[in-house]
Formats: structure tokens, sequence, C-alpha cells
């Protein structure tokens, strides 16, 4: 779990069917250390990790990624310049399996657009 050390949730809204949650890098977090050294990047991986732990917070149970069919990373994310990001999520569920439409932006800049497929753990 990379929620409280890569990143803090400050608030959720919930807009119809979608979801945002507005969150806020941790400059700190160990993972710049070595992403990279007096330039640090968030690394995609990280930001996927951080969109499937919110659909587990819609959802109210563990998921495990099934399969990612498009992301595409439109801009790099540094958690100085864009400390505050909005993590907007459209998910819908069919027997056990989750549809995802995410994106992470903020208010002039969309950072990655994403579909996927997630499943109960």
């Amino acid at each position: 779990m990379l929620i409280d050390k890569y990143y803090s949730v400050e608030r959720i809204i919930k807009e119809e069917a979608k979801y945002v949650f507005y969150v806020k890098l941790d400059p700190e977090c160990e993972v710049y250390k070595g992403h990279f050294p007096d330039m640090p990047v968030s690394p995609g991986v990280c930001n996927i990790q951080m969109i499937k732990e919110c659909c587990c917070e819609i959802a109210g149970k563990e998921l495990f990624l099934g399969s990612i069919s498009q992301c595409k990373f439109s801009s790099l994310v540094t958690p100085s310049a864009n400390s505050e990001l909005r993590v907007a999520i459209l998910m819908t569920e069919s027997n056990g399996t989750y549809a995802v439409r995410a994106s992470i932006s903020d208010k002039q800049t969309l950072f990655l657009d994403m579909k996927a497929e997630f499943t109960e753990a």
C-alpha cells in the first residue's frame, strides 16, 4: 500500500457515477530518492497503484488488477510541481469484475488516462 507513504487522500467527492479523490503527494517519500535523485519524478507504476487503492476504497474490498486495455502517460508528475492531484474514477461492477476508467490530473494538465479491469481478491 502506498497510501500514507507516497500520497494521502485529502478528500473524496462523488459526482453521480464518478468519484474524485483529491490526493497530496509526499515529496519526502523514499520512492523519490531513487526515481530520481535531485530530480524526483513519480513512477508510472506508483500512479497506477494509487488508482488501484482508490478503486479498493470505492469497492470497499481488496481488488486485483486484472488487465489494462489502455494507459496513456501524457505528462510527468513531479511531487514539487504537482503535489496536489485529482484522481477521477468511473467504476462499474459486473459479476465480480470492475471496469474502470481513471485519470490523474491537476488544474491544468492531464497526466494519465487509463482503462482497466479489476477483480475481487
